[in-house]
């Protein structure tokens, strides 16, 4: 019995993966510190959720390149406009130094809240406005930093929170 319930979750689980939409979208966020943007992905199932990944540059005081996957849940339908929830983990990799020479990891964990709204006489264009609210940390310490004068001091991305808003327009399919 064990057996027939796990086939059938997994069957399931498949079938709604390979019947979901999808969309593709420009993400950009802003920040006084850091602006980013983004080209995600977004995988729309009839679960009420969608799971979504993507490619993201950093521009402005901190420059580099970065990469995300997440988790949203609509309170209505993937398919009608209303309001979103999800989290995010983030992996940048950014300018530590001021001659950009050194790249170093960056993780942030997210948490946002949007609205989602569907445009267009067939419901294909999106438009996604929320509200994200990260913490940033960075777990490779080098010993030169341990050693410098005011090494409390918070720099940067590293080991902050932030509240960032942000809107993605993309297309669904």
């Amino acid at each position: 019995m064990k057996k027939v319930i796990i086939l059938t979750s997994v069957i399931f689980f498949f079938s709604q993966i390979t019947l979901a939409q999808y969309s593709l979208g420009v993400e950009g966020k802003y920040h006084p510190d850091v602006y980013q943007i983004s080209a995600r992905y977004d995988n729309l199932t009839q679960l009420n959720s969608s799971f979504n990944a993507g490619l993201r540059y950093n521009f402005h005081d901190y420059k580099g390149i970065g990469l995300f996957v997440g988790y949203n849940y609509h309170a209505r339908n993937t398919f009608k406009t209303g309001f979103t929830f999800g989290s995010t983990l983030n992996l940048d990799f950014v300018d530590q130094d001021e001659d950009n020479s050194t790249k170093k990891p960056v993780f942030t964990l997210e948490l946002n809240a949007g609205y989602q709204a569907f445009y267009g006489k067939t419901n294909r264009l999106i438009g996604w406005y929320q509200l994200h609210a990260g913490y940033s940390f960075n777990n490779s310490k080098d010993e030169d930093d341990e050693n410098k004068e005011g090494s409390k001091e918070k720099d940067g991305p590293f080991e902050t929170l932030r509240v960032m808003p942000g809107i993605t327009l993309g297309y669904k399919f």
